[in-house]
C-alpha cells in the first residue's frame, strides 16, 4: 500500500501542480512538500487535513487507501464513469411488465461476457436520464442468457429481442454492444450494484478462438433478433 507521502505526491501530479503551487493551495511552505516527497517524511496531521479539505474527493482514499465510487475516488480514477444499477431483473420477455423505466428512456444495451467463462452473460440497459456526478443509471439483466447455448440460454436472448421489438425499441438490438469483463469486476457489480464503465472492455478477438465464435453468435443475434440461432454451440467452443 502507498505511504501518505506517496499518496500526496500522486495527488499533486494528477492535479498538475508544482510543489510550490501545491503548497500554496493548502497553505504550507514548499520546503515542507519537498521534505515529504524527497525524504519520505510522514506528513503532519494538519497537513493531511488540509489536503483532504482542498480535494475532498480524494480524502477517503488518502486516509484509508480505499475508494467508494463515485464520490470517493483515487487520483488515478478521477475521470471514471460509474454504471449504477437501479432496476434489477432476471430476464425480460414479451408481455413482461417488471420495469418501472419506460422503454423510451432506454439508451443503450451492453452485454457483459466474463473473460474467463463462456457461459456467464449479463446485460446492462443504460437509460437516457441525465448523468449525475459521473453516474449512469442502468437496468441489470442478471441471469439465463448464453451466447453458446442452443437451449434456454438462446431462448432468453430471443425473449429479450422480442421484448425490445414489442416495446418499439428494435433499434437497440442492432446498436447493442458486447463487452468483456474480469471476474472481480463482475463480483463487484453483484455486491455493490455498480461497476466502473472502464471495466467493460471491447473484446480482442485475436486472443482466443472461443471469444471469436461467441462474437459471431452475438453478431447473429443483432441481425436476427427474435429469430436468432447460434452459429456455434458450446460443443464448438471446447
Amino acid at each position: 500500500m502507498s505511504t501518505l507521502s506517496e499518496k500526496m505526491r500522486l495527488i499533486r501530479e494528477v492535479e498538475s501542480k508544482s510543489r510550490e503551487e501545491f503548497g500554496k493551495e493548502i497553505g504550507v511552505p514548499k520546503r515542507t512538500i519537498e521534505g515529504i516527497e524527497n525524504e519520505g517524511r510522514v506528513p503532519r496531521g494538519d497537513v493531511v487535513e488540509k489536503v483532504a479539505a482542498r480535494w475532498p474527493r480524494y480524502a477517503f482514499w488518502l486516509i484509508t487507501g480505499n475508494t467508494d465510487l463515485p464520490f470517493h475516488i483515487s487520483p488515478d480514477r478521477s475521470t471514471g464513469t460509474v454504471l449504477r444499477v437501479f432496476e434489477n431483473v432476471s430476464n425480460l420477455h414479451p408481455g413482461s411488465d417488471d420495469l418501472m423505466t419506460r422503454p423510451e428512456w432506454f439508451g443503450k444495451v451492453q452485454f457483459i461476457q466474463r473473460s474467463d467463462e463462456k457461459n456467464d452473460l449479463y446485460a446492462l440497459i443504460e437509460t437516457i436520464q441525465p448523468e449525475l456526478m459521473g453516474i449512469k443509471q442502468c437496468i441489470f439483466i442478471g441471469s439465463g442468457m448464453n451466447l453458446c447455448s442452443d437451449g434456454s440460454g438462446k431462448n432468453r436472448l430471443k425473449d429479450l429481442a422480442s421484448y425490445l421489438i414489442q416495446k418499439g425499441r428494435a433499434d437497440l438490438i442492432k446498436t447493442s454492444e458486447l463487452k468483456i469483463c474480469l471476474r472481480g469486476d463482475i463480483n463487484t457489480l453483484f455486491e455493490t450494484k455498480q461497476i466502473e464503465e472502464s471495466a467493460l472492455q471491447v473484446p480482442d478477438l485475436g486472443k482466443a478462438e472461443w471469444l471469436k465464435k461467441l462474437y459471431t453468435n452475438f453478431t447473429a443475434w443483432k441481425m436476427e433478433g427474435e429469430s436468432y440461432e447460434p452459429k456455434f454451440t458450446w460443443q464448438d467452443l471446447k
